[in-house]
């Protein structure tokens, strides 16, 4: 059984990947992590690691913050919003 966090991983790797139109082969050879590394990393069999995780990052020209799957935050008391969805507090 797939976990969920790992497919999430495996979501945002493959979508930044398709994002610069890169091909596996492509990913592995700039990063050195073994193409079948990426495809298991991709399909959300297992998770990647930081040193991994740097090194794609570094690939996609992102933050390795972007390759990190979303977490609901409500529970802890933390709520980011855009802007247009914050409370505008004038100042004088």
């Amino acid at each position: 059984m797939i976990k969920r966090t790992y497919k999430a991983y495996g979501d945002r790797l493959h979508a930044w990947r398709n994002e610069i139109k890169h091909t596996i082969p492509m990913v592995a050879q700039d990063t050195q992590i073994p193409e079948q590394r990426l495809k298991l990393l991709e399909s959300g069999e297992d998770k990647p690691t930081w040193f991994e995780l740097e090194h794609l990052a570094k690939h996609f020209c992102v933050s390795v913050r972007d390759l990190l799957p979303n977490e609901n935050d409500l529970d802890r008391g933390i709520k980011y919003l855009r802007t247009k969805d914050a409370r505008k507090i004038e100042q004088n």
